[in-house]
């Protein structure tokens, strides 16, 4: 039989928190819920409290820290403490950062059914790591969009409706560079044609609700 946990809820949004809270109680898996809506708060329950698995956001209203800080610090304080991200700002480089760096055991979208997150903490409690299934094939797809400054501007280009000869011009290169481009991009994505590889394209940027190329981490607003 699974060991019952004890959970931290670290999240800076109060309705969404409670809410969480209020979820989690149906959770057979879990036997006592705490909340923290800062840093100290959070650590403060890590000294005093034997928690098991830490619900933590990324995105907090203040400068002075994030969640990869709040990571960070738990990897160095309590290791053994199982840590899940729940946020709404998936990114490749979050996922390498915190799955690789800081040692993550669940990373979740916040618009995922609640079963998504119930899978993770048995999964999380059983030693096992958890990525939701629709965020792993998001990160698939965006380390292949690691594209070069210059296939972006083609690709961006390209989604506005410009044909490949429209976009050499108008970038000022030679329209074999831009197939070159377009070819090594489709092999990459295996897009059969330039059609998909803008369709990808289109559908991971709409994916991140921001603009992709200048997208910055939450935090760093």
């Amino acid at each position: 039989m699974t060991k019952k946990a004890t959970v931290l809820i670290v999240e800076d949004s109060i309705i969404f928190a409670e809410g969480l809270e209020k979820l989690l109680k149906h959770n057979a898996l879990i036997s006592r819920i705490l909340i923290s809506h800062n840093y100290d708060t959070a650590f403060n329950f890590i000294k005093k409290e034997k928690i098991d698995v830490v619900i933590l956001d990324l995105n907090f209203h203040t400068s002075n820290y994030d969640g990869f800080t709040i990571a960070k610090r738990l990897r160095k304080d309590a290791p053994k403490i199982k840590i899940i991200v729940l946020t709404q700002y998936a990114k490749v480089d979050h996922y390498d950062n915190l799955i690789n760096e800081f040692k993550v055991n669940g990373y979740l979208d916040k618009q995922l059914p609640a079963k998504h997150l119930f899978n993770a903490i048995d999964e999380v409690i059983k030693g096992n790591t958890y990525i939701d299934p629709s965020l792993k094939k998001m990160i698939k797809i965006g380390r292949l969009l690691k594209l070069s400054k210059r296939e972006k501007q083609v690709v961006e280009e390209l989604s506005k409706g410009l044909t490949q000869k429209e976009v050499a011009s108008k970038l000022y290169i030679g329209q074999k560079t831009v197939e070159s481009h377009v070819r090594n991009m489709c092999e990459r994505l295996n897009a059969k044609n330039s059609a998909e590889l803008i369709r990808i394209y289109i559908n991971y940027k709409n994916a991140h609700k921001e603009n992709y190329e200048f997208s910055i981490p939450p935090f760093k607003k």
